[in-house]
């Protein structure tokens, strides 16, 4: 009646308009999706995100050299330590290995890695004046497993068979490995010894 009065007919009133039955499916479907798609990126390799790849900044801080004896005598080995850091950029964590080589006349020389940092301690060498002993420090070597949340700090061993002429004009290139590649620094040795500190095995 209100219709009629306001001269409305029947045909005026809108119809519901019912979802095709494609539109329906198809919706449902992008809902789905939605729901799917983290799960398979969290279990399926292929759908996360790409590795980052080794960065890190890498630095020789200082150098100490030492003699050790083997069977051809009592000063057969060059011992160099190496006072290193190691700030991680990328990826969040990761194992490394660091190697040294000695470079002279474009020529490297691998060294040997000696596992063995904690044995050792060290003292200014200035305190080591006639009639002074001075105070030895413990030594801890740089952590082989980096996190981007830290700068760390430590000391390297290395050993190699040659003689302080030779160790003395030749470049240090110390290379931090990782399975995703590799950061490489190098320093001078000349004028690394004597150095501000000296070095000493632990007692046992």
């Amino acid at each position: 009646m209100l219709a009629l009065a306001f001269g409305l007919g029947s045909a005026a009133w809108p119809e519901y308009v019912k979802p095709h039955p494609y539109a329906v499916v198809l919706l449902f479907a992008i809902g789905l999706l939605m729901l799917l798609v983290p799960a398979v990126q969290r279990f399926v390799p292929i759908f996360k995100d790409a590795p980052k790849p080794f960065q890190a900044d890498v630095a020789i801080n200082g150098i100490v050299r030492a003699r050790s004896g083997g069977p051809q005598g009592r000063w057969q080995y060059g011992d160099i330590f190496v006072q290193a850091s190691a700030h991680l950029k990328s990826p969040q964590s990761i194992k490394v290995e660091y190697v040294a080589e000695l470079i002279r006349h474009g020529i490297p020389t691998r060294a040997r890695t000696i596992d063995d940092v904690s044995a050792w301690r060290i003292a200014e060498r200035k305190d080591h004046s006639v009639g002074r002993k001075g105070d030895y420090r413990d030594v801890l070597p740089v952590p082989a497993c980096l996190s981007w949340k830290e700068k760390v700090d430590g000391w390297l061993h290395f050993q190699v068979d040659s003689g302080d002429e030779e160790i003395t004009n030749s470049q240090l290139r110390l290379t931090v490995r990782s399975s995703d590649g590799a950061v490489v620094t190098e320093r001078p040795l000349t004028g690394s010894f004597p150095s501000p500190l000296v070095i000493q095995r632990k007692l046992t």
